[in-house]
This record gives structure tokens, sequence and C-alpha cells, in this order.
């Protein structure tokens, strides 16, 4: 992959990731399961994607139940997991070569944080952007 093309490609397949699993329909019955889980009656309001950090802040459990349904909902929460998995598997499927040029060996670390920083923007930007 060529460095804009790479960096345009994996924003928009994280971007569509987040929305699958925060929004489709198709995920609805994962989201339901997951609100069971919580231990809650699912609200049909809490079915609708957590997208602005004032409604974030309901949900201030620090259990894991919690934070999985958080994740769920939230495309700026999961837009960065995401992001960060699907860069991840880019640069271990071309063996660092993600840009036009190799990522050196020992900058790595660095090179993915800030990728998965920089898509992950995009992908909370784009989420609000489909309200």
């Amino acid at each position: 992959m060529q460095g804009i093309f790479a960096f345009v490609l994996v924003t928009l397949a994280s971007a569509r990731l987040t929305r699958l699993l925060v929004a489709d329909t198709v995920t609805e019955p994962l989201r339901r399961a997951v609100w069971r889980l919580v231990g809650g009656e699912v609200p049909p309001a809490l079915l609708e994607p957590i997208t602005h950090f004032v409604a974030r802040t309901a949900y201030t459990s620090v259990s894991a139940r919690r934070w999985l349904w958080k994740l769920m909902n939230c495309p700026w929460c999961s837009g960065f997991w995401i992001s960060l998995a699907v860069w991840a598997l880019v640069y271990a499927i071309t063996g660092g070569t993600v840009t036009s040029t190799s990522v050196p060996s020992g900058q790595w670390p660095l090179w993915l944080i800030t990728s998965t920083l920089a898509t992950s923007y995009l992908v909370g930007v784009l989420a609000n952007r489909e309200e």
C-alpha cells in the first residue's frame, strides 16, 4: 500500500467497522444481548449509538460489562480500538511496508500509535456527521 491511499483505505474501513458495531441494525441483537448481560431491560433509547461526550458520562461504572456496553455504543471509543486493530493487521500483513517506504523496525510502535490516533479521530468525526 502506498502512503495516503493506505491511510484513506484504513480510515474508511475503520469507519465502516465502527458503524457496523455501534449503529447498524444487523448488530442490534448483539447490543441487546450485551445490555442484558449488563443487567438491564433494553430501553429503546439505549439502542441508539452514543455520539456525544456529554451523553457518555451517564455510564460511570467501571465494571467490565458496563465498559463493554459503552464501547459498543460509542463510535469515539470503539473507533479507536477498531482503528488500532485494522492498522496492526495491515502492518502485520504487509510486513511493515504500509507506506511508500518501510517503517523502520524500531519505530513501528510510534508509527502505529500516531496512525491509530489520526484514523480514530477521523472515524469519530465521520460518525458525528452521520447524525
